[in-house]
């Protein structure tokens, strides 16, 4: 299954309410005992509202720090791709290359593993998470 950011942000929102809901009742029960029951329910709504606007900031962040790495990506790749020649990348696609080599290469000239690791680099960088497999045939990428 895939991670995203929004399943992460709604992870970091289940934890806080679950803290903030520990805190409302040791405040309440031990720290400051005989207050009235409403001011219990009353923590216990700032401490979800606060969770809630926490996680939505948080899958905020996470998609405008990636869309600014993706913008980087993007301008690098061009860059150099336009330096790149036809035959130097011809016999380059016959050694392994590293993931910046991939991420920098003309697609034209990758071969189907290099491919493979190509897109497997691009949903990472998009938040998901990837798992290799194997396969008749696949040299082990997925």
């Amino acid at each position: 299954m895939a991670k995203t950011y929004y399943a992460e942000g709604r992870q970091i929102t289940f934890l806080l309410r679950v803290l903030f809901v520990m805190m409302a009742v040791l405040l309440f029960f031990y720290l400051v005992p005989g207050l009235h029951w409403s001011i219990f329910f009353l923590f216990l709504i700032a401490g979800v509202l606060i969770a809630e606007v926490m996680g939505s900031m948080w899958t905020g962040y996470r998609r405008q720090a990636a869309s600014v790495n993706k913008s980087i990506v993007r301008k690098i790749t061009k860059q150099s791709s336009q330096k790149t020649t036809t035959d130097r990348g011809r016999a380059d696609a016959r050694r392994k290359l590293t993931d910046a080599e991939i991420m920098n290469a003309d697609i034209d000239i990758l071969s189907g593993s290099d491919f493979e690791r190509l897109m497997e680099c691009y949903y990472r960088e998009n938040g998901y998470l990837v798992e290799r497999i194997g396969g008749p045939g696949s040299r082990r990428t997925a």
